[in-house]
């Protein structure tokens, strides 16, 4: 289920090639139709090209509440977030 178009941070206008799919296990961020980002029961995971292009970077930030993208690479290299291959929305 498709909860919500997310909103950029900045500018707050909707993107409509970035959405937040809802499911049982937490909630994952679409990416021109690719899962980028998820939050929830396995904590946070990252595929390995979040960061590519910039904007999807900025968006992933949005998504995990950091405030830009040099703070979610400080998050991954504390461990605190896990680089993935691949997500896959279950």
């Amino acid at each position: 289920m498709v909860k919500e178009v997310v909103k950029f941070c900045r500018k707050n206008h909707p993107y409509i090639k970035q959405v937040v799919v809802e499911t049982e296990e937490g909630e994952y961020l679409i990416s021109y139709s690719k899962p980028i980002a998820f939050k929830g029961s396995k904590g946070v995971q990252l595929s390995g090209l979040w960061d590519y292009p910039q904007t999807t970077a900025r968006y992933v930030a949005c998504f995990l509440r950091c405030k830009d993208p040099e703070e979610v690479r400080e998050r991954i290299s504390a461990g605190e977030y896990e680089l993935v291959d691949e997500l896959i929305v279950s």
